[in-house]
């Protein structure tokens, strides 16, 4: 049975940010007009990234770069290679100072939170709580790799609910992951409560 992984205290920090605009220098970023992102690697930004968790390292990285972030009217965002996660999210991600296997359970994380805003989940269906609980069993993988490679729990968490302000960052985007929020916690509830191993929801071992 899956547990709830992600906090709510994400939820409450995903409003906060929505309208928050950071006043620092952007001399070291730039969005060209293909709408690629970038972030340029410094010396001075790698030697402040290096020896600290993910979840510092994406603070740090949310402080000097949080324009970079797309805000468009657009559900899914820019997805210029199609790999199913937004680009200016992926930018993020590649400037990280880990190892190349942390930066891959990272993308896998957030390619899940991506998943959730290409379903609409806004009625509760059989086939939307099946597919809510495929996304959920996704990112327990993700998680899991994470806590192979060492990633403690208190980062694990602060780079999960980075990831959902990041992705979830506009009013639409944030009302499509709480759709998706109640159409697992329904299938969760189903779960819980029913002794049929045919039930459509039921996992198989």
């Amino acid at each position: 049975m899956f547990r709830l992984a992600i906090p709510i205290i994400a939820i409450i920090f995903l409003f906060s940010v929505f309208n928050a605009f950071s006043k620092t220098n952007t001399s070291l970023y730039s969005v060209d007009t293909n709408s690629d992102f970038i972030i340029a690697q410094t010396p001075e930004l790698l030697k402040e990234l290096e020896g600290k968790p993910i979840g510092k390292q994406l603070t740090v990285l949310y402080g000097k770069f949080e324009p970079v972030l797309e805000r468009s009217d657009s559900l899914l965002g820019p997805d210029h290679n199609n790999n199913g996660i937004r680009d200016d999210i992926e930018v993020f991600i590649d400037v990280l100072v880990v190892s190349e296997p942390a930066k891959k359970a990272i993308r896998q994380e957030a390619k899940q939170f991506q998943r959730i805003l290409s379903y609409d989940f806004s009625k509760k269906t059989t086939e939307s709580l099946s597919y809510a609980i495929d996304i959920g069993k996704a990112q327990l993988s993700s998680r899991a790799s994470m806590e192979f490679l060492g990633i403690n729990s208190d980062d694990e968490v602060d780079t999960i609910r980075l990831l959902i302000a990041f992705t979830y960052n506009t009013r639409l985007r944030a009302y499509a992951y709480l759709a998706w929020k109640r159409n697992i916690q329904q299938a969760y509830h189903e779960l819980n409560n029913t002794s049929n191993n045919n039930h459509p929801l039921k996992i198989s071992s």
